[in-house]
């Protein structure tokens, strides 16, 4: 039977070496190096070992590693899909790919929210922005008469991997394949920079991401 406890920041450190390595901890190691206010809840077994983690990035709780949970966190689980297939030949489809930055980036947030922008939008939008600027991820984008219509985020989270989110395309643009192309363009950005790319998806996409040659690792 393990306790549960939320650790303390005072305690990070010890999350480190656990993070650092493991795909499923990549997303809090992120946030453990920047500093930022985010929560892991920790099971430790009768001699204090950590057998259990999860993660608190505020919208979801994310499964580090481990088998038992505490009850009170509602996980909402995706497929963790993982690049492995570094030979793949993309789509020679020409469609401009832009590589947006700075304020076109609220664009993309507008794309995003379908025209409804919160706090919470503006705050992550920051977010990016600063990363962007740090050089430590990029947006792709392609647009339609001036307009950002699709969109996939790929940000490096610690020295080995790398994660695509936020892949979208607005709903009048889709089945063109230019989310594939945006995602094939955030795996060649990851690719360069000696990381491999991931990303997480609902079960209904596993197949759709095995093409691009990710491949399946299990729930997240």
């Amino acid at each position: 039977m393990l306790e549960f406890a939320l650790m303390t920041k005072e305690q990070s450190e010890l999350l480190l070496p656990l993070c650092k390595d493991n795909i499923g901890g990549t997303e809090g190691y992120s946030s453990l190096i920047s500093g930022e206010d985010n929560f892991f809840w920790a099971g430790r077994d009768e001699e204090g070992h950590i057998k259990s983690l999860a993660f608190d990035n505020s919208d979801e709780f994310i499964k580090v590693f481990g088998d038992s949970f505490p009850p009170f966190l509602t996980f909402n689980e995706k497929c963790l899909m993982v690049y492995e297939d570094k030979g793949k030949v993309f789509s020679s489809k020409k469609c401009e790919i832009k590589s947006i930055t700075g304020k076109e980036l609220l664009r993309v947030l507008r794309l995003l929210g379908e025209g409804k922008m919160t706090f919470d939008d503006e705050r992550r939008y920051v977010t990016r922005l600063r990363y962007v600027n740090r050089g430590l991820s990029a947006v792709f984008g392609i647009y339609s008469d001036g307009v950002p219509v699709c969109c996939a985020f790929v940000g490096a989270v610690n020295e080995k991997y790398a994660l695509i989110s936020n892949v979208f395309t607005k709903k009048e643009f889709r089945g063109r394949g230019y989310a594939a192309l945006c995602v094939a363009k955030c795996i060649s950005y990851s690719l360069e920079r000696g990381l491999i790319p991931y990303l997480r998806c609902e079960e209904n996409m596993r197949s759709y991401y095995e093409k691009s040659g990710f491949v399946y690792y299990g729930k997240m």
